[in-house]
């Protein structure tokens, strides 16, 4: 039975990797977050004005 060298020989898989996005891809993802985390910070400023003023209205979160 002879031996084969790629049975033998066969390299492991390689190990995940960095996948490449298209140049600017990842400034646009951090300015969506960026525009998300002043979304959010508005809704709480909101929401803390409303209780202040014992108002007990629920905030609906627009979906986007």
């Amino acid at each position: 039975m002879p031996l084969h060298r790629k049975k033998i020989f066969r390299l492991p898989p390689p190990p995940p990797a960095t996948i490449y996005v298209r140049p600017g891809y990842n400034r646009v993802l951090a300015e969506e977050f960026e525009a998300l985390k002043l979304k959010r910070v508005e809704l709480v400023k909101d929401k803390v004005e409303a209780h202040s003023q014992g108002d007990a209205r629920k905030l609906r979160v627009q979906g986007g």
